[in-house]
């Protein structure tokens, strides 16, 4: 098990769903006892969902310890396939444009995240 989670790709995409778990909460219970609109939700769900992709990058490159920028991306790609996949559970279809955005914010946060893990390291 040990040995699993020193993977680089499975340590980041761990950090990423954590921390998109503990962001989602937060942000319920936000909109839940404030009057913020839920028209703010689609913005409150992407910055989720990049600060997610952030950390999990930052992670998965500090555990690589070299190529931060590559394994960034992947751990980016990874959960950005992860969270496509779980959208089509949701009874709402997925727009190309909510895709698109999203697919951009995870690969571009994921790679920031992984140059940033190995410049800290």
């Amino acid at each position: 098990m040990n040995r699993i989670l020193r993977n680089p790709l499975i340590s980041g995409l761990f950090a990423s769903i954590i921390t998109a778990l503990i962001l989602s909460f937060i942000i319920s219970l936000i909109f839940h006892f404030t009057p913020i609109s839920e028209l703010y939700l689609s913005i409150a769900s992407l910055v989720a969902v990049v600060f997610s992709t952030f950390v999990g990058g930052f992670v998965g490159a500090s555990f690589a310890g070299s190529r931060g920028l590559v394994n960034g991306i992947v751990v980016g790609l990874s959960f950005f396939v992860l969270i496509t996949l779980l959208s089509f559970l949701h009874p709402e279809p997925l727009t190309l444009g909510s895709a698109i955005k999203k697919f951009v914010a995870c690969i571009t946060s994921g790679g920031l995240g992984g140059i940033i893990g190995i410049s800290l390291k």
